[in-house]
């Protein structure tokens, strides 16, 4: 599952990846406002989806009616433009992640719920000095913890590099500690300039990791001198 951006929106596509890594034609889910950031999940043996949907000004639990290519809406969770939403299970209890942008996308307020039977409930924390930073990826177990994948982004760009963080809670209050870092030095691509890392998620068998690469565009720069726009190397997103 994945974003595909056509201009100025982003759709949420569906790929199977095939046993020698090629991909199977995609199936588009959800388009006609911007959607992001597409979050799978299972619980009592159903597969949901949140994808993000801050454009509509809420946060939108979908459940799947034939895994992975049909899905029906189930309910809002969040009536607020929030992003890259993360829902967890951890010592039993159910949780929410979200996060509200406040000045671009490199400063956010981190919003944390418990649930019940995927119906937030009105505990909620957003007073963090370690958790200013946006959801990359599902959590995974690893040596017996639960990490979480998280972006880090600067005022100048969005999405520089991918912080691990461990996850913990007690009866009222949420931690996170930093255990490694991955950044673009530590990711090979064959014949891409890249300087920025945006998702990490992991199965069994594969790692899929979002990539920022910088390829040069000779239709962009006279298209931007006729419109007197300052000359940019175009930039594009893609998924290694």
């Amino acid at each position: 599952f994945y974003e595909k951006v056509h201009g100025d929106l982003g759709s949420i596509e569906v790929a199977e990846i095939m046993p020698d890594c090629s991909l199977s034609t995609p199936t588009v889910l959800f388009d006609g406002v911007h959607y992001s950031y597409p979050y799978v999940f299972k619980k009592d043996d159903r597969w949901y989806m949140i994808p993000e949907s801050s454009a509509n000004n809420e946060v939108t639990l979908f459940g799947a009616i034939q895994f992975p290519y049909c899905w029906e809406k189930v309910k809002v969770l969040l009536q607020m433009p929030a992003v890259d939403t993360t829902v967890f299970q951890m010592d039993g209890i159910w949780y929410l992640l979200s996060f509200l942008p406040e000045h671009g996308c490199e400063r956010v307020t981190p919003m944390i719920y418990k649930m019940h039977s995927l119906h937030v409930e009105s505990m909620r924390w957003d007073e963090y000095d370690s958790l200013c930073v946006r959801g990359a990826g599902c959590p995974f177990i690893y040596d017996e913890k639960l990490i979480r994948p998280v972006q880090v982004s600067t005022n100048k760009r969005y999405g520089d590099n991918i912080v691990f963080v461990m996850m913990s809670a007690s009866e009222k209050e949420y931690f996170e500690k930093e255990l490694g870092r991955l950044t673009p030095e530590n990711v090979k691509a064959r014949g891409q300039f890249y300087d920025g890392l945006h998702t990490y998620n992991a199965s069994e068998h594969f790692e899929v990791i979002d990539i920022r690469c910088h390829e040069l565009s000779w239709k962009k720069p006279f298209i931007k001198l006729i419109k007197g726009e300052q000359f940019k190397l175009y930039r594009q997103d893609k998924t290694l």
